[in-house]
């Protein structure tokens, strides 16, 4: 059953939307429900203005669907009708609440990622509308697919299409539109939801891409796990089952991965750092989890999955790390963070291969601060180099702050994050069950 609105008839008419297959249903509706007040004179205008204030909010959303209103904005997925409607909220009535809830979706964020590269995401979400949301984006998103997770309680999985970066403008408004259908239905997200991201691995052609890529990544891993996040989120509490750091296993074979000669032979490598099953599940290696030739099963929780590359449906390099959310500009944001990560692992590779006297300044830039990233230095001299070469100047102010921001909080949970990380690694007994969480 669709959501039981303040407004009866507004169930009917997201059923009548939904079986015609007419969005303009909806936005009729909102349409039908717009505050009109027609004012002449001094004196009405204080008696409208003294009647609203004196008006409780209780009794100005059962009559008015204060809330509602926001949410059938939301539905709608059309970004150039919500921003519309944002130019006009008080012909609703909108509290600031749901003013910043709406314009959340009309920023001018947008994905900024090099040609060729494409991308994907996952949105993970809760909530009783689980059901409706899917049957929702049936209709009205069919690119998108819906999965149940069984790491989430009546929770739903939605999955990009996969975007090419050609488009990058165009992609930007439908995560921005899929978001906005998502919390326009209630769903929630909660300490179980991840926010996964897919890039496509196509896009290194050369070993020495992936070299670079493992590189920054092993002397950055700390930091991308503080600034993945919104600012005053830490990393969710699943984290270490699902998406456990990796850069202690990358290092252990890291000498024989700077010895492979082609992208096969790294990726044959570079895939052993997935947990075994066995290890997922606490279980013992008694052939269960083993494949016919009696290698182990793996798994792709890790804080990035390379199981995906090679793969003919999927062929993607997953970052894990991001906690789920509906704000589409984090989604942007961390679009842009590791999609830059990859773009600039293969911009390095070109630019080692030129002769000294080739180098531009801008080459020189970013060698020098790809070459601080491997010293051995304290994190906090480490995140501006980072951010210089994933993401720039342009979305840079925004990951610093994630970083003030985040490291202190992570900073005073680090008792918790210790705990965690003895659970994972099988180093506390247990004698009871406990809930799986993203």
């Amino acid at each position: 059953m669709i959501r039981n609105y303040p407004d009866a008839n507004i169930n009917n008419m997201l059923y009548e939307a939904m079986s015609k297959k007419d969005i303009n249903i909806l936005k009729d509706f909102i349409e039908s429900k717009r505050q009109k007040r027609y004012i002449s004179n001094k004196t009405s205008i204080k008696m409208n203005i003294f009647g609203f204030v004196n008006e409780s909010k209780n009794t100005r959303i059962a009559n008015i669907g204060n809330r509602t209103i926001r949410d059938l904005i939301l539905l709608t997925g059309d970004i150039d009708y919500i921003k519309q409607c944002e130019n006009e909220l008080d012909d609703w009535q909108l509290d600031l609440f749901d003013k910043e809830r709406i314009r959340q979706y009309t920023t001018p964020n947008q994905i900024d990622l090099p040609k060729g590269m494409t991308y994907g995401i996952e949105i993970e979400s809760e909530g009783e509308n689980s059901i409706n949301l899917g049957n929702w984006k049936k209709i009205f998103k069919k690119s998108w697919k819906d999965e149940f997770d069984a790491s989430l309680r009546d929770g739903l999985e939605i999955i990009s299409p996969k975007f090419e970066s050609d488009e990058n403008k165009q992609n930007s408004k439908e995560i921005k539109s899929m978001c906005a259908i998502i919390e326009g239905f209630y769903q929630e997200i909660t300490k179980r939801c991840g926010g996964h991201i897919h890039i496509g691995a196509d896009y290194f052609d050369d070993v020495q891409d992936w070299k670079n890529l493992i590189e920054i990544y092993t002397n950055t891993e700390n930091i991308l796990f503080t600034i993945a996040n919104a600012s005053g989120e830490t990393p969710r509490s699943g984290i270490e089952k699902y998406a456990p750091p990796i850069t202690e296993k990358i290092n252990k074979i890291k000498d024989k991965l700077n010895q492979t000669k082609s992208i096969d032979e790294f990726i044959n490598v570079i895939k052993n750092i997935q947990p075994k099953m066995t290890e997922l599940y606490h279980a013992r290696e008694d052939g269960s989890f083993l494949l016919s030739d009696g290698t182990p099963i793996r798994n792709k929780s890790a804080a990035i999955n390379f199981l995906n590359v090679g793969s003919k449906d999927k062929n993607t390099i997953e970052f894990r790390i991001p906690n789920g959310t509906i704000n589409p500009n984090i989604w942007i944001d961390n679009i842009n963070l590791f999609g830059g990560l990859m773009r600039v692992s293969k911009e390095l590779t070109a630019i080692q291969k030129k002769e000294k006297s080739e180098l531009t300044e801008e080459d020189e830039n970013k060698l020098r601060n790809f070459n601080y990233l491997k010293e051995p230095l304290e994190e906090e001299l480490k995140i501006n180099p980072l951010l210089n070469l994933c993401v720039g100047e342009k979305n840079k102010r925004r990951f610093l702050e994630r970083y003030v921001v985040n490291k202190k909080l992570r900073q005073m949970s680090e008792p918790s994050i210790k705990v965690s990380r003895e659970m994972y690694e099988r180093n506390v007994d247990f004698d009871f069950d406990f809930d799986d969480e993203r």
